[in-house]
Formats: structure tokens, C-alpha cells, sequence
């Protein structure tokens, strides 16, 4: 047989088998065949490197992506569009884009065609340079080339990743994501691409990240038979994030009776509506010894119903967020059976049930939980010492706060701002002043959270000169207070009996701080004069209320008109409300009873 017939036969033969490994996802397998192949002194072809470069992106080997495309190039592969595309999209999924833009450039652009833009384009996207993806479109506007719909899909992806980054820069500084977005939506219409499915399906993400539900709908609808999983995913979020929970739980609905099969995702997302939809929710209902959230528990039931018989009830996030539902919805008992019924849960479910815990007001339960994720040698993360610490701040447990402190330590975490705030106010909570401060100091730019965190704990304690000192030392620093800050000290100065500094903060905090007082802070108010029994005050405090006083401070206060029996300001208080708790009948009662007015009294009984 003639050399050439049998190096032909060779490379159909290695070409056949990395062809086999590539498509039976196995990519190691595909590169130790190219390199035996290399060793058995048979040349690859261009087919063997584009099914090569496939290989390396799926499993983010720059290394040896890099050596295969030196060696495409000592062959005079490179020059290839197809090869180029293959190379800037390996590149791109093994995060170097100075290895994407090298071959980009190094391409005449004569003999760029729309493929190889789009390659550029999508390594731009999914490596997080939305502004690149954006310009390098704009640069492909301006030459003689046609974008296709992938070009206007990637595009609008990056437009609307562009929307979800925080902070301000170059680019969102000349346009919005909005006003992008509606360019390019533009020139898709004009070159009428605009109801392809890729693009329409952008287009709904796009608007949903911007806000703009009803073209996010438009985009939706447009769609028609089309409409896919993503699509569905893309209008339920959307709908989600801004608020229009019940939307997208009859979106849902809808889906269903469509013939659609839900992913995981999905559920995530309508479980996140339903969670929302809970904290929104006012009403109660008694149901088996417990307060419940009726609407969102019975949705999230059903929703809990449909994950089990899909066998998503492995997925840790959808666990998660059935334990986080379930607590908002009021019932600890249900959010526990999710979390026992999990053999072996993650991080993220172990926190869901410590914050469920403590949202219940269950706190010693949420520190039995700590103990045993460290007896089970579970490494938390900050969110998780987050959550434990706001149970040490309402347990009390000053000796918990200290061992999660020198875990956070040990553990060797950074400092983080978020994490060292948690630490000060659960230091506050359990009267430690002391190594709240430590912490305090530690801060190298405290922000007004941190300030208000010691101001807190020095509220708890009444201990009006050290709020009065957090407040000094932060106008020294050029940090100005807050209403929180405020509420701090008057409530610290009131508790330690300092009327005058009371009043003093309360009409300073407006006239030079610019902080109009709300509700709290006439409560704090109100409540102190009538502890002292100043009704004559605490009345032309009341007259001032820009809001009706609410039921604990009402109680409150009738409590204090009981004690020092002034009916006049107590039946002012109580007629001033259209709704009234139980206590308040029988203060007011008491209030006629003492003052002399039996018949009242007896009438309200």
C-alpha cells in the first residue's frame, strides 16, 4: 500500500475515534488520542482541530487549548474562519480573552464573516464584559457585514447582563441599558430580525432586567408558537422581580395548560414569587396551633406537591427555598419536615433553616442547629455566621457571639464590612459594649451602618453619653447620622430620664440634619413624658403626629394616663383610632372606673 493511502487511512482512523470521545462527552479521552496520534507520526486535519477545540472549551484546559492552536497555526490552519471561530469560542469558555482577541485581530477583516463577530461576541458576554460585546457590535455595524439573529441574540444578552451590574461606569454613564437596548431592538426590526425566536426571547430578558414588564410581555406574545422553557422562565421572572408576584404565579398556571414541562429554574423562580408574595402578606389565619399566611401557604403547598412528584426536591436551592417559603408563610413545622426530610444538606440549606428559626423567634432552636452543623464539621460561610449572630443578638448568648467570632477568625475569613456589622450589634445586643467597640475600632472605613451598630447597643444599655460619643465621633469623621442613629439616641436619652437632651435631639435631628421624625421617633417621645407623667407636653406632641399612633404605643400611653389618671388625653388617644386591641378597652375602663366615670366604664366591658 502507498505511504499517502496508508497516512489516509491513519487519520480517518484517529479522526474517527476523537470524534467518537468528543461526542460521547469524553474530551481527556479525545486530547490523549491527539497526542498519540501526534506520537504515531500522522498530521491532524481541520476537522481533528475543530473537534479538538470543542474537547478543551468543555473542559476549560487553556494549556492545551493554547498548544493546539500553536500547532493549527504551524500548519496554516488558523486562517480558516472556522478553525478562527472554533478557537475564539475555546478561548472564551477558558476565560482568556487575550487569547480570543489575539485571533479576532490577527484575522484580516475583509475575511471576518458574521460567525467569527459572533464568536468575539459571545466570549465577550459570557466572560462578563457586557461594554466590549456592546462596542464590538456597534464596530460590526459600521462595517459592510449583515448581523444575523445570533448576532442581535448575544447582543441583547450582553444588554441586559450590562442591566444587572451594579454602579455606574463609562458606557451606562452616555446610555442607559434601556436606551441600548431599544437601539438594537431597532436595528433588529429594521433588518427583520426581531420576531426570531432567539431574538424576541433576549428581547423579553432584556426588558425584564430594565423593568419594563409590558414590552417584556410584548416580547413574550411575539414569540407565538415559538415560545420555549426559556421564554416562560424569562416573563416569570420578570414578573417576579418586579413585583408582580400573582402574575407569575398565573403565568405558572398557564404554563402548564400549555403542554409545558417546568424545570428546575423555574420552580426556583415561582417559589421566589411566592416568598415575596409571603412577605407582602398581612393577613393571618390559625391553622394547627399556628399564625399562617393563608393565600402564599396554599401555593407554595401545591408548588411543594409539584417538586416532589418531579424529583426536584434533590435540588438544594428549590429545598432552600421551600424552607425560607414556609417560614415566611409562618409554619417552622412544615419548613422542618423539608429540612429533615434532605439526607444530606448543603450550606445554603443548613442557613435557610438557622434564618427560619430566628424569623419564628425560635432562636435557641437556631443555635442548636449551629451546634450541629459543627459537630458535623460544616464550614460556614459569612451569610451562615450572619445568621447565627442574630440569633446570639435575641437569645442573649454573649458566649455564642464570642465562639462565632473566633471561628470567623480561625476560619480565616477577611474582614468584611457586612459580617463585622453583625459582630458589633450582636456585641450591642448582649450588653458587651466593650468588644462591640473592639470590633468597632477594628473598621477601617465604617459606613453608617457600622456607626449605628454601637450607637444600638448603647440604646439597649441607656447609656445616653456613649450614643452622644458615637455621635460626636462621627461628625469628626465626616459621617453624618441617620434616623436609625437617631432613634438610638433618643431612645437611650429618654430611658436614662435626660428630658432635656431628649428634646434636644428630637428638634435638632430636622432642623440640622434635614431628618424628618417619623412614628418611632414620637413614640420614644410621647412615651417618656408619659412615664414622667407630663401629659401637657405629651399632648402637644400627639397634636404634631403626621400619622395615627399605633397600637403599641396607643397601649402605652393609656397605660400612663391609668397610672397617673388623666382621662382627657386617654380618651383622646382612643378616640383618635378607628381600630383598637383588647388591652385598650380595659385601660380605658379602668381609666372611667378610677376617674369616677363607672357607668363609661362598665359600658366598655
Amino acid at each position: 500500500m502507498p505511504a499517502h493511502a496508508s497516512l489516509r487511512k491513519a487519520l480517518a482512523h484517529w479522526s474517527s475515534l476523537i470524534a467518537s470521545c468528543v461526542h460521547s462527552r469524553r474530551p481527556r479521552e479525545s486530547l490523549q488520542a491527539y497526542f498519540s496520534m501526534l506520537d504515531d507520526g500522522v498530521q491532524p486535519d481541520l476537522r481533528i482541530f475543530l473537534l479538538l477545540f470543542k474537547a478543551c472549551g468543555s473542559i476549560r484546559n487553556l494549556e492545551h487549548g493554547r498548544t493546539l492552536h500553536l500547532h493549527a497555526r504551524d500548519l496554516g490552519l488558523v486562517s480558516d474562519p472556522f478553525v478562527a471561530s472554533s478557537l475564539l469560542s475555546m478561548f472564551g469558555k477558558c476565560g482568556s480573552l487575550r487569547f480570543s482577541e489575539e485571533v479576532f485581530h490577527e484575522f484580516p477583516q475583509h475575511q471576518r464573516d458574521v460567525v467569527l463577530w459572533n464568536s468575539m461576541l459571545s466570549a465577550y458576554s459570557e466572560q462578563g464584559h457586557e461594554e466590549k460585546a456592546i462596542q464590538l457590535y456597534c464596530e460590526l455595524r459600521r462595517t459592510c457585514l449583515n448581523p444575523d439573529h445570533t448576532t442581535y441574540a448575544i447582543t441583547l444578552s450582553a444588554c441586559a447582563g450590562l442591566a444587572k451590574t451594579e454602579g455606574a461606569d463609562t458606557y451606562k454613564s452616555k446610555l442607559t441599558c434601556l436606551e441600548i437596548g431599544q437601539r438594537i431592538h431597532a436595528d433588529a426590526r429594521r433588518d427583520g430580525l426581531d420576531s426570531h425566536a432567539m431574538v424576541a426571547s433576549s428581547l423579553g430578558c432584556l426588558y425584564g432586567k430594565c423593568g419594563v414588564v409590558r414590552q417584556a410581555e410584548n416580547s413574550f406574545i411575539s414569540l407565538g408558537r415559538h415560545c420555549n422553557i426559556v421564554a416562560w422562565t424569562t416573563l416569570i421572572t420578570a414578573y417576579t422581580e418586579h413585583g408582580f408576584e400573582i402574575k407569575a404565579l398565573q403565568l405558572y398556571l398557564q404554563l402548564y395548560k400549555e403542554g409545558m414541562v417546568p424545570d428546575q429554574h423555574v420552580f426556583s423562580v415561582v417559589l421566589q414569587a411566592c416568598v415575596s408574595l409571603a412577605e407582602k402578606e398581612e393577613e393571618e389565619f390559625t391553622l394547627e396551633a399556628e399564625r399562617v399566611k393563608f393565600l402564599p401557604l396554599v401555593l407554595g403547598q401545591s408548588l411543594h406537591i409539584d417538586a416532589a412528584k418531579k424529583g426536584f426536591m434533590s435540588n438544594m436551592f428549590i429545598a432552600s427555598m421551600l424552607v425560607t417559603l414556609y417560614s415566611k408563610c409562618g409554619t417552622l413545622v412544615r419548613a422542618e419536615n423539608v429540612f429533615r426530610k434532605i439526607c444530606k444538606p448543603d450550606l445554603v440549606l443548613w442557613t435557610s433553616m438557622i434564618s427560619a428559626c430566628v424569623e419564628q423567634g425560635q432562636v435557641i432552636k437556631a443555635l442548636e442547629i449551629f451546634k450541629q452543623m459543627q459537630m458535623l464539621g460544616v464550614r460556614l460561610d459569612s451569610t451562615a455566621f450572619a445568621s447565627v449572630l442574630q440569633a446570639c443578638s435575641e437569645a442573649l448568648r454573649l458566649d455564642v457571639c464570642r465562639e462565632v467570632h473566633f471561628n470567623t477568625i480561625a476560619s480565616g475569613y477577611d474582614s468584611s464590612r457586612f459580617l463585622d456589622n453583625c459582630l458589633i450589634h450582636a456585641y450591642g445586643a448582649c450588653a458587651c459594649s466593650v468588644d462591640a467597640l473592639a470590633v468597632f475600632d477594628s473598621l477601617v472605613q465604617p459606613d453608617i451602618v457600622s456607626w449605628n451598630a454601637p450607637t444600638a447597643g448603647y440604646a439597649r444599655e441607656g447609656n445616653c453619653e456613649g450614643c452622644c460619643q458615637i455621635l460626636e465621633n462621627m461628625l469628626v469623621t465626616s459621617n453624618y447620622p441617620n434616623k436609625v442613629t437617631f432613634s438610638s439616641i433618643l431612645y437611650a436619652c429618654s430611658h436614662s430620664g435626660k428630658v432635656a437632651q431628649s428634646m434636644h435631639f428630637f428638634e435638632t435631628m430636622n432642623k440640622d440634619y434635614g431628618i424628618a421624625a417619623e412614628l418611632k421617633h414620637y413614640a420614644i417621645i410621647m412615651d417618656l413624658f408619659g412615664r414622667i407623667g407630663d401629659f401637657v407636653k405629651a399632648k402637644d406632641i400627639s397634636n404634631k403626629l403626621p400619622l395615627d399612633l399605633n397600637a403599641s404605643l396607643r397601649s402605652s400611653l393609656l397605660g400612663a394616663c391609668l397610672k397617673h389618671g388623666n382621662l382627657e388625653l386617654g380618651e383622646q388617644l382612643f378616640d383618635g383610632s378607628s381600630e383598637h386591641e383588647p388591652q385598650e378597652y380595659v385601660f380605658m375602663s379602668n381609666l372611667y372606673v378610677d376617674t369616677d366615670f363607672k357607668d363609661y366604664g362598665h359600658q366598655l366591658i
